[in-house]
Formats: C-alpha cells, structure tokens, sequence
C-alpha cells in the first residue's frame, strides 16, 4: 500500500522501466549564497597629548546575508536512502557600529622608548540573537629598542552563520532505538527506516570568547635585519555550537529532557514522547552545548641580510622566516543533559582523529607542535626558496591506558591500547622563479620534494584519520606555470 514496485535482482531483463523508475533518480540541488553590505568608517588624530597624537577610528555596517535553495521532487520527498537535499530559504542581518582609539602616554624618556594603550569596542544587533558587545584593551611598552612587550584583553564572539540557523538539511535514513517502545524483555523498539536530518537552530546565541594575550618583540640592534616575537595566548569559549546526535536526542527526551522531544516527529501526528506511532523523523540542531579552553604559544622569527655580509663577495640577499605554534591545552566540555555528568575531552597532542570517538563526536584536536620555516635567496631577477614544515610526534588520544599484558578492564574513559604514539614528520618544499618580463615571472613548485609518506594511523575511518592540514596524501607534487600582472 506503500507505493513499493519489487525489483528482481536475479537474472537479466527481468524488469521492466516501472522497476527502474523506482530504484533509480537524479538527485539534484542548487543553492545561492548573497550578502548585501554598506559600510563607512571614519579614521583621523584630532589631538595629541604630550607623547604623540591621539588616533581615533569609527563606522558602522549594516549586512544582510541570504540563501536561496531548490531541490529536486525526489530529494524533497527523501526517496533516497541517504543524502536526499532540502532546499534552504532564509535571511539574516547585522547592524554594527564601533570605536577604537589608541593613546600615547609616554616617548622618549627616562624609563620607556614608548608606551601607548589602545582599545576598541564594537556593538552588533543580530536580528536573531539581539545586541552583542565586543571590546579589547592593550598596552604596547618598549622600553629600549631592543625590546617591546605587549598584552591584551578582549571579549570575541562567533555569529552563528546562515547554515547554523536555517539550515533545512539534507535527509538520511537510518536505524534508531525508540525506548518509548520497549519488548518483552525491556530493551528499545528497533526502528531500521527513520529519516534524519541536521536542520539549522534560529535559536543559536553567538559563540563567547575571553580570549587573553602576552608576547614580546625582540630587535637587537647587535643584529640588524633580525625580529622574533613571542606571544602566549589563552582562549576560553562558552557556548560553543554543536550538534546532539540523532539517537542522544531520543534518549533524552525519554529521560526528560522536553527540549529534545520537539525533534522527534512520529506516526499518525505524535510528538517525541507522545507515542500515538513509530518515530519517523528525527532533526538534529545545533545547539550551545560545549565550552572550549585552549592556550599556547606563537614564536615567529625573521632575518634579512645581504649574502656578502656571510660570505664576502656574494651577491644577492637572504631571508629567513619561520613560524612555531606549541599547543599546552585544548579542552571541550561537554555536559550530558541527561545525567549532568561534565565530560572534559584533552584534545592537545591528539594527531589522530581520536576526538571523533568521544560522544557526540564534538572534540577539537591539534598537535602539540607545528612548525613552517623558510630560506629565500633572491638575485637580480632570480629567487628560490626552501621551506621546511612539519608535525611534532602525539598520541590517537590522551586518555589511553598503554598494555600489553596485565591490562586492566577497559572503560569508556579509559581505553586500552597496545601502542599510542604517532610519529613526527617533516616535509621539504622548493621554489624557484624568474622574470622573463617586467610583468612576467616563470616558476617551478616541488612540494614534499623528498616524497616523505604520511604516518600510518589506524582508524575506523574510511579516510584513514589523517589530518590534512598536517599530513601530505598525494607525496611528491611538481607545479610549473607563468604569472603576468598587468
């Protein structure tokens, strides 16, 4: 009675074109992104005070951000058994306005070379989430040349975006426990064919962040054309958005939280926990669940020198660059809304995709160590450059306990693993160009010129839980073209 046509899957020229029909489609969606924008801002030194003129900037911004969406009949319908597109319709706006300053107190003196404070602040009115205030305060002391120290203080946030708060998703099907259906014995009615959907949440808040820096710049002026900085930073966010998995929802609206039950569409017109049919439909939102901490440091270095203050009678210049990050914490909390139970996932040193396997999947992971490093030689109209990037070595998750005989029982927080160590790469890029032209410059790129493999991670995913922003997946890559500027 459902419209279901059997198709034979034995044999050849068995079916007819009605069979085909209705095992095979064309799914198809088009979605266009606009945004409509008028800005001014205004900057300027109206004054100065006995160290230096006192600058001002301000302005406003109105945004409007849209999405237009279409989809096929049988997309819409979700004849397919996975990936069925939603069109999306929807529209946002921002109106915004801000101030920033920044003051000289002191130049030239006994006990500072300068010193000068600066600050900002910004008003943004979403028209989903309301008025939001953002600022940042600083100070900048040099003391003597050699050295300049910097802090700062501010209050970020993250908008939620257009597929955060309209998203109308793209429907799946799949298998979920109802336990508002138990059998004889007590365990969860089984449902194989219920569709699901991540949908967007017009109720989201904006992401907050209080988010602290301290660094020092270092110029010795025994070594012109040297600069490194040193910055540690510190970022803690509440209310960061994440998605509550399909099955989470139905567990906790059984367990009464009302709020999921809203999500849960059944037969014949129930809702969540109002059993009248068998579940249906499940809508998965984003929603402010998680709280996010994070700190590290940022050590940046550069060198610019002729080659014949190293080597008398050189021509040509050097510059070298490099960039370190060393993360010390990178922490999601996570608060089960059934039992209350607070979850702190340890995502620092992480170079697997461990944080996948904590419930409901919404870990953040990162090496402890990164680092990019580059030598330019430039001459003439010649130039080469040489980069050393890399991976320090981590772990597939912190929480491991590392056996081979004599494990204890594992647990969820608590896992046994026999090895938990992924190992460091490092990977070798070259550069070379060449002004044929005034307004043309012919190159050669060779990325992983040393065809360094990747590490081997076991994973249960099918990628291979690899991380792509660390890891190289295609080895030796060679890249050769003319740019032309006009």
């Amino acid at each position: 009675g459902d419209g279901c046509v059997p198709f034979n899957v034995f044999g050849t020229n068995v079916n007819g074109l009605q069979e085909y029909n209705y095992v095979t489609g064309t799914g198809y969606a088009m979605t266009i992104l606009s945004q409509d924008v008028i800005a001014a801002s205004m900057s300027g030194s109206p004054f100065e005070t006995w160290a230096g003129p006192v600058s001002f900037a301000f302005g406003g911004e109105h945004r409007i951000e849209k999405v237009k969406g279409i989809a096929s009949a049988l997309d819409q319908s979700a004849s397919f058994f996975a990936g069925n597109y939603i069109p999306t319709n929807a529209k946002w706006s921002v109106t915004e306005g801000f101030i920033e300053t920044a003051v000289p107190l002191a130049r030239n003196t006994t006990w500072a070379e300068s010193l000068e404070l600066n600050g900002a602040v910004r008003y943004a009115d979403y028209s989903e989430s309301g008025g939001e205030v953002t600022w940042k305060a600083g100070a900048i002391y040099t003391p003597v040349s050699d050295f300049t120290f910097r802090v700062t203080q501010s209050r970020d946030i993250r908008a939620p975006n257009l597929g955060d708060l309209f998203n109308a998703g793209r429907a799946g099907t799949g298998q979920v426990d109802d336990p508002f259906q138990p059998d004889a014995n007590g365990n969860p009615k089984i449902l194989p064919d219920v569709v699901t959907a991540d949908v967007g949440n017009p109720n989201l808040q904006p992401e907050r962040a209080d988010t602290t820096g301290v660094g020092v710049v270092v110029s010795p002026s025994w070594l012109p054309g040297f600069t490194a900085s040193l910055d540690y930073y510190r970022i803690n966010i509440k209310g960061a958005i994440a998605t509550v998995d399909d099955q989470d929802l139905i567990d906790g609206c059984f367990a009464g939280v009302t709020a999921f039950c809203g999500s849960i569409d059944r037969i014949g017109g129930g809702n969540g926990s109002n059993v009248t049919g068998d579940i249906n439909f499940v809508r998965a939102q984003p929603q402010n669940v998680l709280k996010q901490f994070t700190d590290g440091i940022d050590f940046e270095f550069a060198y610019n020198t002729p080659v014949d203050a190293i080597m008398s009678g050189w021509n040509g210049d050097l510059t070298l660059r490099g960039l370190v990050n060393y993360t010390f914490n990178l922490d999601t909390e996570d608060t089960d809304p059934v039992t209350g139970v607070v979850t702190i996932f340890d995502g620092a040193g992480i170079n697997g995709d461990g944080g996948a396997d904590i419930s409901p999947g919404l870990g953040l992971v990162a090496p402890d160590l990164t680092w990019d490093v580059t030598l330019t030689y430039a001459l003439d109209r010649f130039s080469s450059t040489v980069t050393w990037r890399g991976t320090g070595s981590g772990k597939y998750r912190n929480d491991f306990v590392v056996c081979t005989t004599g494990c204890p029982a594992p647990t969820s927080t608590a896992p046994t693993i026999n090895q938990n160590h992924i190992e460091a790469v490092h990977y070798f890029d070259l550069a070379l160009s060449y002004d044929v032209l005034d307004n043309a410059t012919a190159f050669v790129t060779v990325k992983n010129i040393l065809n360094r493999d990747p590490p081997i991670i076991a994973s249960s995913s099918f990628f291979g839980g690899l991380d792509n922003d660390n890891y190289d997946r295609i080895g030796r890559m060679f890249r050769a073209g003319v740019r032309f500027t006009y």
